[in-house]
């Protein structure tokens, strides 16, 4: 049969160390805990700052799709416009030659 009186007593002279074993444990862990924390903060402020340039950059672009947008319009205007006299221009032509047959 075991002796429980020896292993309480063999389990209370071995009670420091094992504080001390879960004391080093403890410290060890919070310290790589510490570390990752860091890292953590670091990777988190890199994105946040990638974040930003990109953000940076998509409104660099909507801008420049607003730009081009607009000069498309304007083209089109201009084509538009520039139609429209030519074909005044061909018209009047036509008329032209019209009139000169007739003289």
């Amino acid at each position: 049969m075991v002796n429980i009186d020896a292993v309480i007593n063999a389990l209370i002279a071995q009670a420091p160390l094992i504080a001390v074993v879960i004391i080093v444990l403890d410290y060890t862990l919070n310290s790589r805990i510490e570390k990752v924390m860091e890292s953590l903060k670091l990777l988190e402020a890199d994105v946040k700052t990638q974040m930003q340039h990109v953000a940076r950059k998509i409104d660099q672009l909507r801008q420049r799709i607003t730009t081009l947008e607009q000069e498309v319009t304007s083209l089109n205007y201009v084509a538009r416009t520039r139609g429209e006299v030519s074909y005044a221009i061909k018209v009047d032509s036509y008329g032209a030659r019209a009139r000169s047959e007739v003289s």
